[in-house]
């Protein structure tokens, strides 16, 4: 068996989707669908290395690395990055919103697909487990469970973030160029004692428009058309009071 990484560690995970892909596979001839396919794994790495960049010289992250692909799981990508700060976990997550921004443009106009995305962190080796294996890296734990479950939630053109990396998120220095929605709540099957857990999401400071019938179709987006944004304050409240009434213990998530 492979030994356990068990330096400490702080990764991200951006995960993107199509969405309605199994729809379009179907309803689309498969030289289109497979052409739509093909842009959205050889494209989306050129949009996340531009917001990257960008991103990067302007915060004056110059020393972080680019996210790494992890795997490709069905129709969805997952990236990871390791990080030590606020502020890296802000431009970890900033540049993938961004570049799934404007691949979303990008790809709509190309085939008549969205995407939606999810991100979150996992902490090695106090909660969750690192392996190494003849694919590369692997991750196991709680973390890494909340985030796909959280990810089987997101949202058309929109990203989700879990809580503590929403939590972590309202620290940087930069937080004021993101908004925090919190749209509703979902049981995830084994997390937090199968309790409803809090669906967050992030957006810049320009709130993107969805479609005003998409509000009748899915709660969590009507609660994010006719909400507010939260203030780094509120998120901070709302997550602490969750995980006080959760009596929530680290070892023991």
């Amino acid at each position: 068996m492979s030994p356990a990484i068990d330096r400490q560690r702080q990764i991200f995970f951006g995960y993107l989707d199509i969405d309605g892909a199994t729809e379009y596979k179907y309803e689309t001839h498969r030289g289109h669908w497979k052409a739509a396919f093909l842009h959205f794994f050889e494209d989306f790495p050129d949009y996340l290395g531009d917001a990257q960049k960008t991103l990067f010289a302007r915060l004056k992250h110059p020393q972080l690395q680019p996210l790494n692909f992890w795997k490709a799981l069905g129709d969805g990508i997952v990236y990871t990055g390791e990080f030590a700060t606020p502020n890296e976990a802000y431009a970890y997550s900033k540049a993938f919103y961004n570049a799934s921004v404007h691949f979303n443009d990008y790809l709509f106009k190309r085939s008549g697909l969205w995407v939606k995305a999810a991100s979150w962190f996992a902490t090695f080796p106090e909660v969750n487990l690192a392996i190494k294996t003849p694919a590369g890296e692997d991750y196991l734990g709680p973390d890494i469970d909340i985030g796909f479950r959280l990810a089987a939630h997101a949202l058309s053109q929109r990203m989700l973030v879990a809580m503590d990396l929403a939590y972590e998120l309202t620290f940087a220095d930069f937080v004021d160029e993101l908004d925090f929605y919190h749209v509703g709540w979902r049981k995830m099957k084994g997390v937090a004692k199968d309790k409803p857990y809090p669906v967050l999401m992030i957006t810049g400071r320009a709130k993107p428009e969805i479609p005003i019938w998409e509000s009748y179709l899915n709660d969590l987006t009507r609660n994010y058309i006719e909400g507010s944004p939260l203030s780094p304050g509120q998120v901070r409240d709302l997550i602490d009071r969750y995980k006080r009434d959760l009596h929530f213990e680290k070892d023991r998530i």
